[in-house]
């Protein structure tokens, strides 16, 4: 079985467009790509504002369950230590 080549690619010696067609869709692509940007900024934004406040609900629970969990800690602790110091005297 014999493998067969495919043939080299030729390029065209005459493009289709001109430079001020590439200079117009350069222009347009661009337009297009600002209009996307705005509205990717404005999607964040957006996100952003609705995710703030669970975000900042969740900081506080833990906020209040480290308080609560290490201040329960440190009273067992120092009681403790209170009750070590009475039986020593």
């Amino acid at each position: 079985m014999t493998e067969e080549t495919p043939p080299a690619k030729v390029r065209p010696s005459k493009t289709n467009l001109t430079y001020v067609d590439y200079i117009e869709d350069f222009k347009v692509r661009m337009e297009i790509h600002n209009f996307e940007v705005d509205e990717l900024v404005k999607d964040l934004k957006s996100g952003y504002q609705s995710a703030k406040p669970i975000f900042n609900n969740i900081v506080d629970y833990l906020k209040q369950s480290y308080e609560k969990a290490f201040s329960a800690v440190d009273n067992v602790t120092t009681e403790t230590k209170e009750n070590a110091l009475e039986q020593d005297s």
